[in-house]
């Protein structure tokens, strides 16, 4: 894995510890998951890598979500509720793309 990349990673998940244990349990399960079900699709060896990566990073955008509200909410969102949740994903692009030279 790229340096840059691993401490990402690390980076990632300290602050998902720090701003609920579940959370990042949570993304470290998805990631051991989608790497078994790429292994399974028969996928080569690097992106099996990938899909265990991208699902480490996947929910990383809820760092800033404020979890007493819809995230920890039964049931459906209403419009603002889903309208903040959908900000986190957007928030999480603009801080890791240029961390990863894009």
């Amino acid at each position: 894995m790229d340096g840059i990349v691993r401490h990402l990673l690390i980076l990632n998940d300290h602050l998902c510890q720090a701003r609920g244990g579940f959370l990042g349990t949570h993304c470290r399960r998805v990631g051991e998951f989608s790497a078994i079900l790429a292994e399974t699709l028969g996928l080569p060896r690097r992106e099996v890598k990938e899909w265990k990566l991208a699902g480490r990073f996947h929910d990383v955008g809820k760092i800033w979500a404020d979890l007493t509200g819809p995230l920890m909410k039964p049931g459906r969102l209403n419009a603002e509720e889903r309208l903040m949740m959908e900000s986190p994903p957007i928030r999480a692009m603009r801080w890791w793309w240029p961390s990863l030279g894009c």
